[in-house]
Parts: C-alpha cells; structure tokens; sequence
C-alpha cells in the first residue's frame, strides 16, 4: 500500500501490490488485496473485501495505473474471497482484451514467466481504529475499488504464498512461515510439472473409460444385430411354412371336389381329366 497519510485521507487513493500467477488451468489470478497488516501496519477489514467481491460492476486493468485507452488490457473477473494464514484474501482473474496490443504484450510476457504484479488504486470511504494484540491499528472499512494495474514490482507476502500453495496443488493455503523455506523456481517448475501430469492421468484414466462403453456400445449393437438376423430366418421360414400350408389347402380341395365328381358319375368311365388327377397324384387310387 501506499504512504500512510494518503491512505488516511479520504478521497485519496491507496495500492497494494501483489504477484500475477499462472494456474494449472492456463488461466492466470491475482491477489487485489487482504485483511493483513501492511508496513504502515494499516489494513483492509472484511467487511471492505466483502463489499468489493458482491461488487459485479466493470474493473479494469490498466498498466501502470495510467488512464489511457490502450492501456486498458483487461477486465477483472470472477472475484473471490479465500483465505490464507488467517487472513482473507480477495482474488481475481484478468479477462485480457487481445485485439488491445498492449494487452497482447502483457499476457506473452506473463506466458514466458515474466515476474509481473498487480497494484490496485481505490478510494477510501470509510475507516476506524481497531486493536490487534493490544495495538491500534486504522481498519479500511469501506473502499471503492478503480482499477487494478500491471506493475513491475509485486510485494505482498500472501500473493506469495498463494503461488506456491497454487503451484504445489495443495488442498489448502500455505502459511505464511512456508514462504521462509525459499523455494526455488526449480521447486516451482517441478510442482507445476507434476500437476500437469496429473491432470494427463486424469486424461488418460477418462479415455480408457470412454474406450470401455464404445466397446461395449459395439458389443451391444453386435447383439442386437445378431437378434435381428435370427429373427429374420424365423420370418423366412414362416412364409415358407405359410406357402406349403396354401399348395397343402389347394391340393387337398382339389382332391375332394374330384372325389366328389367320381362319386356323381361313378357308372361313368374316367373322363381324361380324371385319368390326369390320379397320375398326378391329385386323388386316391384304390387297388380291388
């Protein structure tokens, strides 16, 4: 943060800088603020942070806190509040514009691991004194948030912390007392790397999983077609029976009405029509 009695001074504006990081996701966050004690041994409340997270209004990101048009290279979005060593910290992401050149400028610079912060400008509308551990200290109650810039130099310890609970894919924030540890980009790159191929297992495990239901979507589909060529011999042989059945009816009819002639003429000789049935095997034959 800035000087003391700028930040005392209502109307004025105050920075705080913290470090931009890269997540696993390729997307990057940055701490805008926190509740801890700066070198002024001043702070920012939660009820400020609180009221600037439900704050869906437009945030810029200028470069240097200067107020030029093309050095507006992104939106700040999805704000959120977490917590590390305690303290509550407010953090977002950078929706950069990239038909901004500058903003092209920012992000490739960001991708080949430059070390760039985040400065946030705001006004102070409301503060009071609070005891911590039997000391005074002014509390931002109320802050209205203008912009958050690209800096050169980061400094806030917890935006330090966060990168490496970040990079080493912890379940929770690291302490602060972890950041004395000093890991080395080496550390760093080395976590980074073993998220990554986490997140190519969980790749893999989830293609082998969709390999197992397409052959077993083959398997199925095998089955079904299997069904359908059975049933369809079955519906051949049907018709098949059904067309024996019809010659079986009409031989069978034609046999009685011959049967039936025979008996009106039996004093008759066979007519030719006759003769031709029997060799046909169309009527009985009887041998006396």
């Amino acid at each position: 943060m800035g000087n003391q009695l700028s930040k005392a001074t209502h109307g004025s504006t105050i920075n705080m800088m913290a470090p931009v990081m890269k997540q696993a996701t390729g997307k990057y966050i940055a701490v805008l603020s926190d509740t801890s004690l700066d070198r002024d041994e001043e702070f920012v409340g939660k009820s400020a942070l609180i009221k600037i997270e439900k704050d869906f209004g437009y945030l810029a990101g200028l470069i240097d806190h200067e107020n030029k048009v093309l050095n507006q290279v992104c939106e700040w979005v999805n704000k959120s509040l977490t917590e590390i060593d305690g303290h509550i910290v407010l953090v977002a992401e950078p929706k950069f514009f990239e038909s901004n050149p500058n903003a092209k400028i920012i992000k490739g610079m960001l991708d080949e691991g430059a070390k760039i912060g985040i400065s946030i400008g705001a006004i102070v509308k409301d503060f009071k004194d609070t005891k911590i551990e039997n000391k005074m200290h002014r509390e931002f109650t109320e802050l209205e948030l203008l912009e958050a810039s690209f800096v050169a130099i980061p400094s806030n310890r917890h935006g330090q912390a966060m990168a490496v609970a970040k990079s080493f894919n912890t379940k929770g924030y690291v302490k602060m007392s972890d950041i004395d540890k000093k890991f080395t980009q080496t550390d760093i790159d080395s976590a980074i790397l073993d998220t990554n191929k986490s997140f190519e297992t969980k790749v893999s495990d989830l293609n082998k999983q969709l390999e197992s239901k397409d052959a077993k979507i083959s398997e199925l589909n095998k089955s079904i077609e299997e069904k359908e060529s059975t049933n369809k011999v079955v519906s051949d042989k049907v018709v098949e029976l059904e067309k024996t059945l019809e010659v079986e009816k009409k031989t069978s009819l034609e046999k009685q009405s011959f049967i039936e002639k025979l008996q009106k003429d039996e004093d008759d000789e066979p007519s030719e029509e006759t003769e031709k049935a029997l060799k046909d095997g169309k009527l009985p034959m009887a041998r006396f």
